[in-house]
């Protein structure tokens, strides 16, 4: 049912089908970059803790 009324809508209006479609992208896309973002810049930030070097230290000492 619903994938009939889709594909209707798509062909009365394929022009705004593939605007909307472009703007989804578009916003998944940003979304996407910021989330990514900000997880690397909050890696790279707690990284410099003194807890996460505590741990780097200790994974390393185990190695020898």
């Amino acid at each position: 049912m619903v994938d009939g009324w889709v594909e209707s809508l798509a062909r009365k209006l394929p022009e705004t089908t593939r605007y909307a479609k472009t703007q989804l992208n578009v916003w998944r896309e940003l979304a996407w970059h910021q989330t990514a973002t900000h997880a690397r810049d909050w890696l790279a930030m707690s990284m410099l803790g003194a807890e996460a070097q505590g741990a780097v230290r200790a994974f390393l000492e185990r190695g020898k």
